[in-house]
């Protein structure tokens, strides 16, 4: 079996597509994707000795695009899936743009080399903006300073503790020193991911005059004839998309056991059914990514408790189920507190692509309140049908505990609750901070069909057909 990784990249410097320079350090492409890891591979110890393992650098919560490889998104596609992206829905993480008003510093591909006879500073093209409290900053105007016109601090943090706090979760396997840093006439320059050779992914800080002169410029362009005429400002730039099939192991199974010892193994990528498989305990996903292809058939949870997660997904794990049935029993006629839920995700990761879920008291949960280490889930939801006795889709996230939210993504589906309402998410004080997006989605309710009453959240609704169940 094979599934298809597709990268996304982006150029704004391209024979097609030639933006300005100002432009190109205003405007910048990204993707949140809050559970991208950053490791290195460390080198082996020598003949005879234990290889050391990959060691976690950091986490990234945004994923900023430039025109090489190591700095894209990647999308997977697994056989049936479809990734659709569209301005005003999709079923995936969504490219996004920014417009950088104040431009306060960058981080740019290049070379800085200040031995070089010429160009000591050759930029490539910029990739990520740098942006801080611009009315809590402070300048050396010593005039006399070595490090007139830079950034001294930021209130009471320091340009070393705040290049340290930025490097932490900026995506490259590098860390910021500002004891490594270049200066090149009188500008400085840190390294974030550098060759011995000067290149790779540099950071700089404008200095207060730039920083000047680059409100004039956006004051100029805001005010320009050009900037308000009908045919506008024309900044363009191009998307390069690169796909290729990625080999996996696959596991055929036929018994609980089987399924959760495959799971469990680290080997195996796709876990795929050869019949029907009852199961009466959890299947807990804590790590790793897995894939479960139904392969047409039925998992149905043969429990009897009455508040029960037939799957859960924890712990920044990912998990993907496709193609057949999930099938649950549930003892409940009406509202109840204790529920049966046929998937949990609490900080993690799941997928669901043509899948049919039935017979469960709440179909997908999230819960990141409940997480140990606060984090967001994301919940992608294509081409499903979902029917629950009493809540389809229960959408918690964790308030203030993070600065993400919890997505939760459904695209060409139905949602059924029989007794109770559809989508639903409590708004207790703890419970805030979700992002969803119903498109192209049936959802059908007994007493409502959709009640999130969450402060700080957004829900966006494209072609939705709603109605009672009844």
């Amino acid at each position: 079996a094979e599934s298809v990784k597709i990268g996304v990249t982006i150029s704004k410097t391209s024979a097609a597509a030639e933006m300005d320079e100002e432009l190109q350090k205003r405007i910048f492409f990204y993707v949140d994707a809050p559970k991208t890891n950053i490791s290195v591979e460390q080198p082996d110890e020598g003949e005879g000795e234990t290889e050391t393992p990959d060691i976690q650098i950091e986490t990234a919560k945004r994923i900023y695009l430039a025109t090489s490889a190591p700095h894209n998104y990647t999308y997977t596609i697994l056989p049936g899936q479809q990734l659709v992206m569209n301005e005003l829905y999709y079923n995936d993480m969504p490219l996004k743009w920014e417009w950088v008003y104040d431009m306060l510093g960058y981080y740019f591909r290049g070379t800085v080399n200040p031995e070089a006879e010429e160009d000591q500073v050759s930029i490539d093209e910029y990739v990520r903006p740098i942006e801080y409290d611009y009315e809590k900053a402070v300048f050396d105007n010593n005039q006399e300073s070595e490090t007139y016109q830079q950034l001294i601090s930021i209130g009471t943090t320091t340009v070393k503790e705040y290049l340290t706090q930025i490097s932490a979760s900026d995506g490259y396997a590098g860390s910021i020193d500002i004891e490594k840093a270049v200066i090149v006439e009188d500008k400085v320059y840190y390294p974030a991911e550098v060759d011995d050779k000067g290149y790779g992914m540099w950071a700089y800080l404008c200095t207060q005059e730039e920083i000047k002169e680059a409100k004039a410029y956006d004051q100029e362009l805001a005010q320009s004839d050009d900037a308000n005429s009908e045919e506008g400002m024309n900044a363009t730039a191009t998307i390069i998309l690169t796909a290729h099939n990625v080999p996996a192991k696959v596991e055929s199974v036929n018994t609980e056991a089987a399924l959760k010892e495959a799971l469990e193994d680290k080997d195996t990528d796709i876990v795929q059914l050869s019949t029907d498989i009852l199961s009466g305990t959890t299947l807990d996903l804590h790590e790793g990514e897995k894939v479960i292809d139904l392969n047409g058939y039925t998992l149905q949870y043969t429990g009897t408790e009455t508040q029960y997660d037939f799957v859960t997904v924890a712990d920044g794990a990912s998990l993907t189920i496709a193609n057949g049935q999930v099938d649950g029993t549930t003892q409940s006629t009406a509202f109840a507190a204790n529920k049966t839920k046929a998937f949990n995700v609490i900080d993690g990761n799941l997928i669901l692509s043509n899948v049919k879920v039935t017979e469960f008291d709440v179909g997908v949960c999230t819960e990141d309140m409940k997480a140990e280490e606060s984090g967001d889930s994301n919940v992608q939801i294509t081409n499903c049908d979902i029917y629950a006795k009493q809540i389809a889709l229960f959408v918690q996230g964790n308030g203030a505990a993070t600065e993400d939210v919890t997505k939760v993504i459904v695209y060409g589906s139905k949602l059924e609750s029989e007794y109770y309402i559809a989508v639903s998410g409590q708004g207790n004080d703890d419970r805030w901070g979700t992002e969803l997006v119903l498109a192209e989605t049936e959802v059908y309710g007994y007493y409502s069909a959709v009640y999130l009453p969450q402060r700080s959240s957004v829900t966006t609704i494209s072609k939705v057909e709603t109605q009672e169940s009844l």
